[in-house]
Formats: structure tokens, C-alpha cells, sequence
């Protein structure tokens, strides 16, 4: 008896300390979730056991509605416009494809694979093209990230994304095959009102990965010991 009075103790205070732990929940675009956000949130797991983390990943117009209704505390997004959001990382852009990819000849439009509206990315690959005078068609459209990176890497059209997706399995397209410069994007973090400790510290946490990011990438600019690390 004394044995199960012990172990419903200890379930009522496993679930009691539970409900008790704060819970924080952030959003995160599919480029910063897959790229950025993994690390972020291992290191302030461990830092802080008492926080339960819920994660969403979405398109930013998504998440930014999430936050102004309440139902997410804070989201990295890409900012096309102004939001109320504060600037957190400019990525640089690059069009993509797969390797051996071979440009349109004849003036023929260029195939894209792009994300389904309303997306940055699909924006900017658009206007760049349409204020370059390059014909396009669509040639890929999906709601899905992994989606379209997969059918650019079996060479069915080419995609701006962010540059770091050419370490999956694709490359960067150079000038000299005619497209517009790819532009840079800006991701921003965007706060509920008013926050919890743990969603402070979590956004302290992330505007801190951000600033490590930024300086390691001056330092392999200038080939310091940093940057060979």
C-alpha cells in the first residue's frame, strides 16, 4: 500500500510541476525552422528546463496573423513590408538549380519552381524577372519547401531561395547565365505585447544567434582564425 501511495505521489507531482512549466510558443518560416532554429532552441532547452516550448512552421503571413490573435508569443518571419516587426537577419538570395542545368536557349522563358502565393520569394524571382524583361513560366508550384527544392534538384526548373539551400544538393546560378541579381531578404521577429520571461529570454536568445551569425560571417569575409574555425 505505502508502495502505491508513493507512486500516485510522485504522478500527481510529475503532473502538477508540468502544468506548471511556462509554455512559450514560436513560429518560424520553413527557411529559418530547417536552417537557423534547431540550434536556438537546443541551447535554450537546456538553459531553461522550466520553459515548454510549442513550435509552428508557416508562411509569414501565417504566423504574423498567429501573433496579432494571440495564438503565438513570438515568429520569425521574412518581412516584404512593414509589420510592426523588428529587423533580425538580412540572408542573401540566389537562384538555384541542379547541377548541370542547362539555361533557356532562343529567348525561351525561364522554367520556375516557386511556392504558392503569397510568398517573398515567389514576389521578388517575379518582379526581378518582369523588371529584367526575362520571360518565365511556372513550371513547379507547391505548398511545400521540400517539395520544390526536390524538383529543382531533378532539373525541372530553376528557384530563388536562400543561398545556404545550394549546400542541399543544388548549386548557385552565376551572372553569366543572364538572370537579375538575386536580391537579400530581411527576416524580422515579431512579439506578442506583451511577453513571459521565457518568451523574453527566448527572443533574447535568438536576436543573440543572430548577432554570432553576422559576426562569424565578417570574419570568414576577412579570413580570420574566427572565420576558419
Amino acid at each position: 500500500m505505502e508502495l502505491l501511495l508513493s507512486l500516485h505521489d510522485e504522478a500527481v507531482r510529475a503532473l502538477v510541476e508540468g502544468s506548471a512549466r511556462e509554455l512559450v510558443r514560436i513560429g518560424a518560416t520553413q527557411d529559418f525552422a530547417e536552417a537557423r532554429l534547431p540550434s536556438v532552441l537546443r541551447s535554450f532547452n537546456q538553459s531553461h528546463p522550466q520553459v515548454r516550448l510549442e513550435v509552428r512552421v508557416g508562411r509569414s503571413a501565417e504566423l504574423a496573423g498567429l501573433v496579432l490573435d494571440g495564438e503565438l508569443d513570438l515568429a520569425v518571419i521574412f518581412q516584404a513590408a512593414p509589420t510592426g516587426a523588428t529587423p533580425f537577419a538580412r540572408e542573401r538570395g540566389a537562384w538555384l538549380a541542379a547541377p548541370g542545368f542547362k539555361p533557356p536557349l532562343n529567348a525561351e522563358p525561364w522554367p520556375l519552381a516557386l511556392l504558392e502565393a503569397p510568398c517573398v520569394f515567389r514576389d521578388a524571382a517575379l518582379r526581378a524577372l518582369d523588371e529584367a524583361r526575362l520571360p518565365w513560366r511556372i513550371a513547379y508550384s507547391t505548398p511545400s519547401l521540400g517539395g520544390l527544392l526536390a524538383a529543382v534538384r531533378a532539373g525541372l526548373a530553376v528557384t530563388l531561395r536562400l543561398a545556404h539551400h545550394s549546400q542541399r544538393g543544388l548549386c548557385s546560378l552565376p551572372p553569366s547565365v543572364g538572370l537579375p541579381q538575386a536580391p537579400r531578404f530581411q527576416l524580422a521577429l515579431l512579439t506578442a505585447d506583451e511577453l513571459t520571461p521565457g518568451a523574453l529570454s527566448l527572443a533574447a536568445a535568438l536576436r543573440t544567434a543572430a548577432s554570432h551569425e553576422r559576426a562569424a560571417r565578417r570574419a570568414r569575409k576577412r579570413g580570420s582564425p574566427l572565420g576558419r574555425r
